[in-house]
Order: structure tokens, then C-alpha cells, then sequence
């Protein structure tokens, strides 16, 4: 029988946590991962893209500007990559760096974007940052730089692999509000911290 504790496991947590060997992928590793993230995100771009499209042009009946909504994040590596999705505010109330939390009721956020926020559909777009090889399928969720300044060392560990558009974090009971709010948002970082196994490497 192998104990807990001789794993590395973090017995204090809930459930207990065992920390993981992160080794480079192999170059055939690699190329497969790649490969799956483009097939699937081309083909959840062909079958989506009746919806894309509605929402495109429910946003613009709904409010002047732009579809998209760029902000910039921090991927594999802590590179600085530019993630898309579908404006949910007014464009003079759109805030690239954060720098105030979305409230329920906010009345920075469109009749739209209510919607697509609460259904998480304003994350579409990052099909096309996985296609462009910013981020992958499943992974962490792509950070703030002023999150990541605040990351205590253990939780750097989730930078060793490129971002998800399905976050592991998603897979606990956890808002999409608190992972911006106060310290609650390390606690979200748990969950991608240990699940980072290998670097992804294709570029």
C-alpha cells in the first residue's frame, strides 16, 4: 500500500491533492495535441457557426461597436497572447485590464451580453485563439498579468501550459464572479496548478 504523503499529496486540501511530475511532452507528443486542439476547434467552429453568426448580429442590434472583445492575457510560458470574445458591455464601459469587478446587475453589461455572460457563450471566440495555437482545448484559465503578479510560486506551475478554452477549474463547483474577486480567485488556481503534467512545446 503507498501512503498519501509518500505521493507528495496535499492531505490538508479538499479532496487531498497529489502534485504531479511536470516532464516536457515529446515532439510526437506535442504534434498530437496540437493536431486534436485543430481538428476540434475546426470542427466546432463549422458546427457553431450558425449561433456564432446570431450572436454577432444580436450584439450589434443590441449596442454600437465592435463584435469582439480583445484583451490581452498570459499563456504557455508567460507569453502574452490576445484572447477574443463576444463584447457583453457597452463599448465606452469595456475594460481591458480589469480593473473593476462585473457585479450581477451590472449596468455596464448589455441586455445581450447578460445573457452570453451568464451561459458563458461570450467565450465562443476563442475557438480561433485554439486554432491559432494560443491556447488549447482543455487547460488553465488564461490569466491577468496583474493575476499573475500575485501568484504565490507553487501556482506558476500552471503557466507550463498553454490555456484552456475549457477550464479545469469549471470542473469544481466554483462562480465565474469569485475567480475575480478578492483572494478568492487562488483558490480557482488549485485544481489547474495540479493538473499541469507536461509542457506543451509546438511552438
Amino acid at each position: 500500500r503507498v501512503s498519501l504523503d509518500s505521493l507528495g499529496a496535499d492531505t490538508g486540501a479538499e479532496p487531498p491533492l497529489i502534485s504531479l511530475v511536470r516532464r516536457p511532452m515529446s515532439s510526437e507528443s506535442a504534434l498530437g495535441k496540437r493536431l486534436l486542439d485543430l481538428v476540434l476547434s475546426a470542427s466546432a467552429l463549422m458546427i457553431l457557426a450558425p449561433i456564432l453568426a446570431l450572436i454577432a448580429v444580436l450584439i450589434r442590434l443590441d449596442s454600437k461597436g465592435p463584435v469582439l472583445f480583445r484583451q490581452k492575457r498570459l499563456g504557455y510560458n508567460n507569453k502574452v497572447i490576445e484572447i477574443l470574445k463576444f463584447r457583453s458591455m457597452f463599448t465606452e464601459d469595456c475594460d481591458a485590464e480589469a480593473r473593476k469587478v462585473v457585479q450581477r446587475d451590472d449596468p455596464r453589461v448589455t441586455r445581450v451580453g447578460r445573457v452570453l455572460r451568464r451561459l458563458s457563450l461570450d467565450e465562443l471566440p476563442q475557438i480561433l485563439n485554439v486554432m491559432k495555437g494560443d491556447m488549447s482545448i482543455v487547460g488553465p484559465r488564461p490569466a491577468l498579468p496583474e493575476e499573475v503578479a500575485k501568484y504565490p510560486p507553487r501556482a506558476l506551475e500552471r503557466l507550463a501550459a498553454a490555456p484552456g478554452h475549457i477550464r479545469v477549474a469549471t470542473l469544481r463547483p466554483f462562480s465565474r464572479a469569485a475567480t475575480h474577486s478578492g483572494l478568492a480567485w487562488l483558490e480557482a488556481l488549485k485544481p489547474e496548478t495540479h493538473s499541469v503534467i507536461g509542457v506543451p512545446g509546438t511552438r
